[in-house]
């Protein structure tokens, strides 16, 4: 039986020993009611904290590009320490310090952008409170808004919709985007943009990528099958003078060739599998490309 009233009386003590160490500021916090530990503290009757306050003033990491990490609002579950060495198989952050100094953090007290984290943003989409959370741009997009002699543009990707769509409980096939633009709109943006443009580039280029390195490699493969018993020095194909160089860098063109539309992804294969760098592509995301058709046309 895991439903008894010793077990439930038990469970409530737990919940306000953690909340008695736990930061307070719920009402200003990013996870306010989506919050784990609110959820049950709401479940099990918490209305007080009979225990003295041991909250520790901690430092908030804010040193990566895409992570915040304040480790005042961690309860140590673990979610995340096991959501990036296990899954992600990336290992940025663990378990540091032993006892009541026990904390989650990078190691030696580094900060998280001094580590190979890859900014997947998977530790923050885990963690029950709102001690990690993606770095909010709220205000430099307001910023941009208010500037009178500023041109604000927005894309919105295929993922945004569908996150929106999920959000406010939008029922299936009706149209998010127009309501985002109508909603864009009002707040105060010039022109909105939809980022599939962007990804049909990508396609283009992808492809053109991938023809070039099939043709180039169809090329040796042709050329070296006629030319086994002669010179390799110079020769003559389709009267071109091809060097041996043409050879050796047949040694460059790796497949499969695989997408380079994803940082976290690029980032992962650069710090943990450089091996994999001469497969991706060299094409930018979807998002980059069309924000610079958007800026020069």
């Amino acid at each position: 039986k895991t439903n008894t009233p010793k077990l439930y009386v038990h469970r409530k003590m737990i919940l306000e020993l953690i909340l008695a160490s736990h930061c307070r500021d719920c009402t200003v916090c990013r996870k306010s009611g989506k919050c784990r530990l609110q959820e049950l503290a709401l479940r099990f009757g918490v209305d007080k904290i009979r225990f003295k306050n041991t909250k520790k003033k901690l430092p908030i990491d804010n040193s990566s590009n895409a992570i915040v990490i304040d480790s005042s609002k961690c309860i140590l579950c673990g979610d995340c320490v096991r959501m990036c060495s296990e899954v992600q198989n990336v290992g940025a952050i663990d378990f540091a310090f032993r006892g009541s100094n026990m904390m989650v953090s990078p190691a030696f007290g580094k900060n998280l952008s001094e580590t190979n984290c890859v900014s997947c943003g998977q530790c923050s989409a885990v963690c029950p409170t709102g001690a990690i959370t993606i770095k909010s741009c709220v205000k430099d997009v307001w910023k941009a808004i208010y500037e009178k002699d500023k041109r604000v543009v927005m894309q919105i990707a295929p993922a945004v919709r569908v996150a929106l769509g999920e959000e406010f409980k939008i029922k299936s096939g009706e149209n998010v985007m127009d309501k985002i633009v109508a909603v864009m709109r009002r707040l105060g943006v010039d022109e909105i943009y939809d980022t599939s443009v962007g990804a049909d580039l990508t396609t283009l280029e992808e492809s053109k990528e991938f023809l070039e390195k099939l043709k180039w490699e169809s090329g040796c493969i042709s050329i070296n099958n006629d030319l086994k018993h002669k010179d390799l020095d110079v020769v003559d194909c389709h009267n071109k003078n091809i060097k041996k160089e043409f050879f050796e860098n047949r040694r460059n063109i790796r497949y499969p060739l695989f997408t380079s539309c994803c940082p976290a992804w690029y980032r992962y294969a650069e710090t943990k599998h450089p091996e994999l760098m001469p497969h991706i592509s060299s094409c930018k995301s979807p998002m980059e490309m069309f924000g610079v058709v958007i800026k020069e046309y």
